[in-house]
């Protein structure tokens, strides 16, 4: 089946996001403006790094956000990391303070400190109950 474009440029931006992440420890809002993403050692990191999807991790989604790294090294070598799940997964759900922390280091920028403040009001007035189709709590 052939890809489209929209898929391939998806495929570069979780690229340069994985290598953005790699640098940094963490993908900020600044870290994906295109100055940021054009970076040398983003551009270095980016074209290395492979993407793909694995049954068993795709079975266990959304219950489970699993993810492993491997990277293949110019000697040819390869290093595989254990399975591991992000810091906000159904099953680590983030606190209070860090949803918080998420939602003004993101909104803030574009939508100001009223809306922001507004938004995060309206998280915290949500259902934080699982149910049978929401496996998560937010916090």
């Amino acid at each position: 089946m052939a890809r489209g474009l929209g898929q391939e440029l998806n495929d570069v931006l979780g690229q340069k996001s994985c290598a953005v992440d790699l640098l940094r420890g963490t993908v900020l809002p600044e870290h994906v403006t295109n100055a940021a993403l054009d970076h040398a050692e983003v551009q270095r990191l980016s074209p290395v790094l492979t993407m793909g999807e694995d049954t068993a991790a795709n079975r266990a989604f959304p219950n489970r956000r699993m993810a492993c790294a491997e990277i293949r090294l110019a000697t040819g070598e390869s290093m595989r990391s254990n399975w591991f799940e992000p810091e906000s997964a159904p099953r680590t759900p983030p606190s209070k303070k860090d949803l918080e922390k998420t939602i003004f280091s993101y909104a803030s920028r574009v939508l100001g400190q009223a809306r922001s403040q507004a938004i995060n009001r309206a998280v915290e007035a949500l259902d934080h109950t699982p149910s049978p189709r929401s496996p998560c709590l937010i916090f």
